[in-house]
């Protein structure tokens, strides 16, 4: 039996929905986002140094003679050990930890937990995403520092997010190739259109079977609201409101986040997004020039 689980998902992809029905489960204890794996993350981050050193508190303790097992077994005893206490005076058996931004850290996070947990893995569809983040970070007026890299490279916000999307799912689909018998895979879209037979199948991959209704009716009723959870909270139950949301973008940056999106929205079983041709220069400058000219007219201005 693992020792817990590990719910992973780009930011926005329904992580909160599914924490709060696990933790309806009468074994299963999801608590608030603890962002204990991220920390984690961060600690074992390094930089270079020079003439090809790293330094970070691996390469640090490794003149002392620690090692990296000996740092990320302590990690995962420190980890672990928070989880269990919480799982413990909720009186549950098992632990299952969510924090969004932990797909941004996927290879910390694995090799922090090796083979002691399963990983349920939360797909969405990218557009949907990137639109989601962006009311996000307007809601917090910030970007997220994970987020930094992407804006950075494309200042467009849906470009950007879009962008990061591809990338922690490229990752979490790696992760499941490399751990296919830890892992196991769901999809936003499938859980809000079919909750209890999603559920079902999670749950029997979990090794945690039970009446699967009684969890969909308390949803997320029951469960304590934390950081990040201002949208998934705000529904009474599970709804489908949020689904192709995307469709409502003008065609040129549904086109556009298409390019980026559609190799992997195709591998989930999505349908590609459309691309639309792209317009000449001259086109382009015409149809500007035409829009102004009815603009102008609507507003009873004489044409120039």
């Amino acid at each position: 039996m693992s020792r817990g689980i590990v719910v992973l998902g780009a930011p926005r992809s329904g992580t909160t929905l599914l924490r709060a029905l696990l933790d309806a489960h009468p074994a299963i204890c999801a608590p608030p986002e603890t962002y204990l794996m991220r920390a984690c993350a961060r600690f074992l981050e390094h930089e270079p140094f020079g003439d090809g050193l790293q330094a970070g508190v691996v390469d640090a303790l490794s003149f002392s003679g620690v090692g990296e097992d000996e740092v990320i077994g302590g990690l995962r005893d420190f980890a672990f050990g928070i989880l269990d206490r919480i799982t413990a005076r909720a009186g549950k058996a098992v632990w299952a930890d969510k924090t969004a931004y932990d797909v941004f850290h996927v290879d910390a996070v694995e090799r922090m937990c090796g083979d002691d947990v399963k990983y349920v893995l939360m797909f969405r569809h990218g557009l949907d995403v990137a639109i989601s983040t962006v009311e996000k970070v307007q809601q917090m007026n910030r970007w997220i520092a994970e987020l930094h890299r992407y804006v950075a490279a494309d200042p467009r916000p849906l470009h950007a997010c879009t962008a990061a999307w591809v990338d922690a799912t490229a990752r979490m689909l790696q992760l499941e190739a490399d751990r296919p018998e830890q892992c196991v895979r769901l999809r936003y879209e499938d859980l809000v259109a079919d909750p209890e037979a999603e559920l079902t199948r999670i749950l029997g991959f979990l090794g945690y079977p039970t009446d699967v209704a009684a969890l969909v009716e308390r949803g997320v009723r029951t469960a304590t609201p934390g950081f990040g959870d201002w949208k998934g909270f705000s529904e009474a139950g599970v709804s489908k409101a949020s689904v192709a949301r995307y469709a409502a973008l003008d065609p040129t940056t549904r086109g556009e986040l298409a390019e980026l999106a559609n190799p992997l929205l195709v591998a989930l079983g999505y349908d590609a997004v459309k691309v639309p041709a792209k317009k000449s220069a001259g086109r382009a400058r015409r149809q500007l020039e035409l829009g102004l000219l009815a603009a102008r007219m609507k507003a009873g201005d004489p044409e120039p």
